[in-house]
């Protein structure tokens, strides 16, 4: 009570301690990026793709990976959402994965198979069956509905 009282009543305060969790968000985030990218050199390979899709985090967008042994860890960022999950590689190009997304107004998870085409130059096509447990927030009535879809997503990893 004694901390909101004094940080509402001086705004500087609340700005300087604003732009320091920002600051200090932003350290952590680039020290992240340089463990994640120098892990990947020793241990496992960055991937970058874009495609179509509920893997690709909805329509259209971008996806990163990081691959360690026959694992994945995706992470989408797509014209209206994004998605994150983890890839298991049964074969060179069969695999499995669960997925968690946010497009639009609603989110949910799913499990998904992907057929991944034979690499060209290390670049390949990979297409995907996605089956969605969807849960849609309608915000104006304020009701909440679920639903199963199957959807594909399709795309080029580079």
């Amino acid at each position: 009570m004694i901390i909101a009282s004094t940080a509402s009543s001086h705004p500087l305060l609340w700005s300087r301690l604003k732009s320091r969790a920002m600051k200090n968000l932003l350290c952590k985030i680039v020290l992240l990026i340089f463990l994640i990218e120098h892990s990947a050199q020793a241990r496992g390979e960055l991937q970058l793709g874009a495609g179509l899709g509920l893997q690709y985090g909805g329509i259209i967008g971008i996806q990163g990976s990081y691959q360690v042994d026959k694992t994945k860890l995706k992470l989408a960022l797509g014209v209206i959402g994004l998605s994150g999950g983890i890839e298991q590689l049964l074969t060179e190009r069969v695999s499995i994965g669960y997925q968690a997304f946010a497009v639009g107004f609603s989110s949910g998870w799913g499990v998904y198979g992907n057929y991944y085409f034979p690499k060209e130059d290390g670049n390949s096509w990979v297409v995907g069956l996605d089956f969605i447990r969807n849960a849609q927030s309608t915000f104006i009535t304020a009701t909440s509905e679920s639903e199963n879809k199957f959807l594909i997503s399709a795309g080029y990893n580079f």
